[in-house]
């Protein structure tokens, strides 16, 4: 489903057009086996089994993107944008009566990926920030050496850099 050079040379027109691609057919495939379980599963049901497959989904993106070793600047701008294409498009499906559940039923995941959308859009300072010695919302969701990891691959090696890569514990 999703080739070992995703998330890569995103600047190359082509590689772009096919990252596009490949969130939209996660995106397109997900939304077909919704509308067939939403005829035939109850609501409750319904949220449980897609929650499954969102979270699954999720998943396997951030571990892609945490396990980069080096994310240029426009790599990183393209994936938090399919990033947020993909959350986006999941938390309306997994919208019952108007009310939105992928936080209820894919908490961990969903908000990891939130977390790593902020961090590739934000400056180092703001990570730290937001790492907050710890206790912070980025600690909540990823652990220390998911976002030591995420770090070292967004920013260049300074001595600002190796200062909160210190901090991080």
């Amino acid at each position: 489903m999703i080739v070992c050079c995703f998330f890569l040379n995103l600047g190359i027109p082509n590689e772009r057009k096919e990252c596009r691609r490949i969130v939209d057919g996660c995106i397109r495939q997900i939304q077909q086996i919704a509308t067939i379980w939403k005829d035939v599963l109850t609501d409750s049901v319904y949220v449980r089994a897609l929650g499954s497959l969102v979270a699954y989904t999720l998943s396997v993106f951030t571990k892609m993107v945490l396990n980069k070793e080096d994310i240029t600047e426009v790599d990183a701008q393209e994936i938090e944008k399919e990033l947020a294409i993909l959350l986006k498009a999941f938390e309306d499906l997994m919208k019952i009566g108007g009310q939105q559940t992928i936080q209820a039923f894919c908490e961990a995941d969903y908000h990891k990926t939130k977390e790593i959308i902020f961090c590739l859009r934000e400056s180092l300072l703001n990570i730290a920030d937001r790492w907050c010695e710890g206790k912070g919302p980025l600690a909540h969701w990823l652990k220390a050496d998911q976002i030591k990891q995420l770090i070292r691959a967004l920013f260049q090696n300074t001595d600002r850099r190796a200062q909160v890569l210190e901090n991080i514990n």
